[in-house]
Order: structure tokens, then sequence, then C-alpha cells
């Protein structure tokens, strides 16, 4: 009864025409034209990787190497949860594997997969989205919507690179890996999407609800902390909302089905893919990243922070999210009228990617944690403006029954199109090669799988040399020759929480080669050692730096110098240190801030970090009770230095009670040349623009 009821009621899943193709047989070339289609996105997608896949990495600051850590550690057989912590997702990271083991596991294949992936991602949401909206014929809509992402990809990287950072720099987000696999992160309510279509469109069972459930069960576990958790739960609640509301049957059991799978997809993906060891990463994303997320990472002021709904929407504004969350408004009416499936899954793909950017935005800063939700946004309209003058045309007279002759004309241009950025793209990968070849700044590095230049081949000779493990600040060349580190994180900014105090206990060894970012490689380098001071201390005490590349420092241990107590004291919210000469000087301030997690938190005046909108100030731990920051010190005066503090927010009473404080002058190890490489930390700081 209940197999019965299911295929009567199959045909209300569908949102398509029930009509036909026209009649007529199509010509095989008709016929092959989606084939075609997609093999061209295919193509696309192969020759971004390859255009990318000739030059090693070497900015360690970069996204390369954060990828690259997980799939060594894979490749490695270290185990999520257990060995380490995947800062982006186990899954985003599991996707790329196949491809990265399959090309021979160097560094450059890391760069190949990731790109391979994220234009592969880009076209599936465009496709999938032609699929929803036009809602009939799947496979031609899946492979036009491919096909037409994939056309834009070529244009952007060989005619009118503009379009990369067009639209706030939407294009780039969704098909370029960037420093995070955002593409692959935000693909996750699309892949739910895709399985739900294809199971529910013929009918509602036990066993289909049962293979939807435990889909976003395993999604929910295994992606990102921004869209994994939200994909998943979101589609369980849609597809009960459409299950209730349109009477599917059978309803209890496919709903336990639903619910109950997705609970033991859930735990045993999580389980089995961190052998046992789910509560530590659960922990990790949900205590350490959580905690620490909103105060440690810039930009640190208001404007960049929710505080309020006028913050979100001023934000949304900015990152051109305004007009998607009109269109969400206007397309969950029209699901709530429809009632068909393919409407639901546009309004649940909406939802995700708003809720998504939400989660990071809210729960940190601004950085274009919209994108996805734009996309979404900007694409439907895309797609459903194709659409409807499709619809148009096909009332007018001399096109409502297109002969054979046309409709080949038509496919025939459009193979043409296609043939024509193909082989252009193609060109361009091969062409790109060559030029690596004759350069002679560049040499091939078999270890590291392609062109390597040449500043950097006494760095990684180096680290070839070396017996010894090495610490980085943040995983590059020299932890990638060295293997997959035994640590649980692979660079300083994702040692959060509880991982801090471990990462840190790394230098108590005295390891003999610690790789940090040379001071002049950008501003961020001045929050770095600002913020992680617990980590640059002993470096500066004791170590000896030199320059190892353009783009690092090599520091070896040395006489540890002895630091002088300065006298300290706080006023209020200020922090007053006697430094009788300019210099760099540390002080240990303890204070009881608002609590940890608090959304609200105080920066203090140390006149190094100037990353973004710092201003000279640093980040204090909400929840901490004391912390050690570097302060410089360039003009005396008389001899004292006050340090002011300010809250974010500083719509209210003070935040942060200040205690006490101690303080010491900082001075470096005998012949070590700490101070001329960070002399530009006590340079007078750049006039205020204007000023």
């Amino acid at each position: 009864m209940a197999s019965s009821t299911s295929t009567r009621s199959a045909p209300e899943l569908l949102d398509t025409d029930p009509r036909g193709d026209d009649a007529g047989r199509p010509s095989r070339l008709l016929a092959a034209l989606p084939a075609t289609l997609l093999l061209f996105a295919l193509v696309v997608a192969v020759t971004q990787a390859w255009r990318w896949w000739h030059e090693v990495p070497t900015f360690h600051m970069d996204g390369a190497f954060q990828t690259a850590s997980g799939l060594y550690r894979l490749a490695d057989g270290q185990w999520p949860g257990r060995d380490f912590f995947p800062y982006l997702g186990i899954a985003p990271v599991l996707v790329l594997y196949p491809v990265f083991a399959l090309l021979g596991g160097e560094l450059t294949d890391t760069v190949f997969a990731a790109r391979l992936v994220a234009v592969l991602t880009f076209e599936a949401v465009i496709g999938l989205l032609a699929v929803l909206v036009a809602g009939r014929r799947p496979l031609r809509a899946l492979a036009w919507g491919a096909a037409a992402a994939a056309l834009l990809v070529v244009v952007a990287e060989l005619v009118a690179p503009g379009l990369w950072g067009a639209w706030n720099g939407l294009l780039g987000a969704a098909a370029l890996p960037g420093n995070s696999l955002r593409p692959i992160r935000g693909f996750a309510p699309y892949l739910l999407a895709a399985v739900a279509y294809v199971l529910l469109r013929r009918g509602w069972t036990v066993r289909r609800a049962a293979v939807v459930g435990a889909s976003a069960g395993v999604v929910a576990a295994l992606w990102s902390n921004d869209y994994g958790p939200v994909s998943g739960g979101l589609l369980l609640a849609v597809v009960t909302y459409q299950v209730l509301r349109r009477g599917w049957v059978p309803r209890l059991p496919g709903l336990a089905a639903l619910w109950g799978a997705a609970a033991v997809g859930y735990l045993v993906a999580g389980l089995v893919a961190t052998a046992g060891h789910l509560p530590s990463l659960l922990a990790y994303n949900f205590s350490d990243v959580r905690n620490d997320q909103f105060w440690y990472f810039g930009p640190w002021t208001e404007p960049f922070r929710v505080f309020s709904v006028g913050d979100l929407l001023r934000i949304m504004a900015d990152e051109l999210s305004l007009y998607p969350l009109a269109l969400l408004a206007g397309v969950a009416v029209h699901a709530l009228v429809r009632r068909g499936l393919g409407s639901l899954l546009v309004t649940y793909l909406g939802t995700a990617t708003f809720l998504g950017g939400l989660i990071g935005t809210v729960g940190g800063h601004v950085a274009d944690y919209f994108w996805a939700f734009a996309l979404w946004g900007y694409a439907v309209t895309a797609v459903g403006a194709v659409r409807l003058a499709a619809l148009a045309l096909g009332r007018l007279p001399a096109l409502r029954t297109p002969g054979t002759a046309l409709r080949l004309t038509g496919a025939a241009a459009t193979v043409a199109v296609l043939a024509v950025a193909g082989t252009a793209a193609v060109q361009d990968a091969r062409h790109r090669g060559g030029l690596f070849a004759a350069d002679p700044r560049f040499g091939y590095d078999a270890g590291l799988g392609g062109y390597l230049d040449a500043a950097f081949v006494p760095q990684v000779q180096a680290a070839r040399e070396r017996e010894a493990p090495v610490v980085e600040e943040y995983l590059g060349l020299s932890g990638v020759v060295d293997g997959p580190p035994s640590a649980s994180v692979d660079s300083v900014i994702a040692a959060l929480g509880r991982q801090r105090e471990a990462f840190g206990a790394r230098l108590a060894d005295r390891p003999g080669l610690v790789v940090t970012t040379a001071p002049g490689t950008n501003e961020w380098v001045t929050w770095n050692l600002s913020a992680n001071w617990w980590f640059y201390r002993d470096l500066f005490q004791g170590y000896a730096p030199v320059p190892a590349s353009p783009l690092t420092l090599g520091w070896t241990p040395a006489e540890p110098a002895t630091w002088a107590e300065v006298p300290c004291r706080t006023e209020g919210s200020e922090v007053v240190v006697e430094a009788p000469t300019a210099g760099l000087y540390e002080v240990a301030l303890r204070y009881r801030g608002p609590g940890q997690g608090a959304r609200a938190f105080t920066m203090v005046r140390n006149d190094i970090n100037v990353a973004v909108d710092a201003d000279g100030y640093v980040a204090l731990d909400p929840g901490a009770r004391e912390q050690r920051f570097p302060v410089a010190v360039r003009d005396p005066g008389s001899g004292t230095t006050v340090l002011a503090t300010r809250d974010v927010p500083g719509d209210g009473g003070p935040l942060t009670t200040l205690e006490s404080c101690t303080a010491s002058s900082i001075t470096y190890p005998e012949g070590a040349d700490t101070a001329a490489l960070y002399g530009r930390l006590l340079a007078p700081p750049p006039p205020a623009e204007g000023g």
C-alpha cells in the first residue's frame, strides 16, 4: 500500500513541465550537445588547474600551504581529530585527496587539485541552479549551466582579468580556492540539494528518506564549520516541512528514517573519519576556535563587526547581499505557493548560503563571508532571466516549432564557440609552462613537482640537508620538505584555545631551527608579533635570526639574553611603563575581562600592530587573566610611556579592569641581528592620510 501511494504522489514532487521534447528525432549532434557542453566544462577546469600547476608556491602565508598541510597529513596516515585538527574541515580537504594522490603527491599537486575542484564546484553550482530553476530536461539544463560558468572562467582568465575582482570579487571567491577553499566549503548545500533532487523527485519512500538523511548527517559531520552543520540540519528541516505540508506517505516511518539515518550518518562518519576522536575535533571547532576567533582575528574595529541588525544590513549592503536577501523572500513565497521540490530546494540553497555567511560574519568579522549568498542570488536571477527569455521566444510563431536545420545551426555555433575557447585555454596553460621552463629565474624541482623561484632554492636545500625537525610559524617550504609535523596544528594562527599552549611547548625543547615570516613581508607580521608574542618571545630572547629566503627568517639557538625589569603600573584604563630609552619592551598585564566567549574585548596600545585597522593596538583575550605583549617605544620623552586602551564595542562602560603589570626591556642574544632585522618596528609610523 505504501509503495502504491508513493508512486501516485510522484508527479506532485516534480516542479516540471509535463510536456516532452519537441516532436521529431533530433540529430546525433543535438543528442550529443549536453555531453559536449559537459566535456567543455571539464576541459576548462583541468586547464585552469594545469595553468597553475607549473609553479611551486613560495608564499607560506598563502592558502596553498594550508591545503597542503591536510593533504600531506592524510598521506602520512594521520587522522583528523586524533593527530591533527583540520582548520578547513575534513571533507573540503578529503575531496582533493584522490587527485593529489593520483598526480604523485607533490606540493604543486595540491595546487592542481585545489584549482581543479574549485572550478568544478563553481560549474556544478550554476548547473544545479539551472536544473532547479528550469524545472525540465535536467541533463540539458545542467550542461548549459556548467558550460556557461566554464566560459566565464575562460573569459576572465584570458580576455578580461578584471572579472575576477568585479562585483566585490564574486567570481574569484566562487571559482578560485583562495586561502581557505571557499568554493569547496560553500558547495555543501548544493551537494545535499543534488542528492535530495535526484532521490525525491521520483517519490518518497523510507529507503530514499534514509539516504537523504544519512547524506545530511555525513555533510554536517565532515564539512566546514560554517556550512556543514547548517546545510545538513536545514535540509532535514526542509524535507520534513515538505513531507508534512504535502502529506507524503509513509509519513512517520519516512521521517523516522530521515532523522534516524541523519544521526547515524553523523556519528558513523565523524567517528570513522577521526578514528574515534570526534569529541576532540568538536572541542577544537566549537570551543577553541569559537572562543578565540571573535577577538583574535582582524579587522577589529566596530565597522567590521556585528553588534546589531543595522550593522548586519550595512555589511550585507557592502557585500552586495541585500538584493539576494529580497530575492530569497520572493523565492520563499513562490515555493510556498508552488509547493514543488525544485522551488523549495532553490529556497533551501539561498537560506543555507545566507546562514553560512551569517555564521562567519557574526562569529568573527567582515571578510566577504556572504559571497556564496550573493552568488546564489545573482546566479538565480541570471538563470531565471534566461528561462523567461526562452519561454518568451517560444511563444513567437516562427520559433515555436523550430526545424532541425535551425536547431543544428544553433548547436553548431555553440560547439564552435566552445571549441575556440577550449583550445585557447589549453594553449594558454601549455604556454605558461613553457615560460617557466625558459625563465632563468626558475629551476625545476622534482621533489616539489614544479618550477621553483631560484631565490628560495637555498631554503629548500638547507631543509633537505637537515635531519632534525623544523618548527615553522606557518607551514611553508621547510615544513613541506621536512614532512608532516607531529603537532596538532601547523601554524600559530590555528593554535587557538588549548592548542596555543601545546604549540608553544614545541619551543621548550629548543629546536635547532625555527622559521618565521620576514619582517618586511607585509603588515600582518606586526599583528603576528603582537598577538602571538607567546611564540615570539622565546625567539627574541634566545635565538639568532638570519634571512632564509626573501619571505622568511631562520632562527637558531643562542645564549639567552637577560631582560631587565622596568617599573610598570596601571592607572585606571591605562598602562604606564617607565621606559628610559627607545626600544622594545615586554609588558605582562593582569586584568579581568568580560569573559571567555564574550562578543566584546579590549585592545591595548603597543605601537607595533598596524595590520588593517589596528592602528597600533593589540587585542586582549577577554577570557584570560594575564597576557604578555611587546611594546615599541620610539620616543621615551621624559622616560614615561602611557599605553591607552579602547573597548570594542566602545558604547558602554569599561569592559576590562586593569589590575597590575610588570615590564622588561627586551635585549637580544650577543651577535644576533634581531635589532637590525626588526628595526622597522621602531621607525616612526607613517603620517595619517591627509596629515
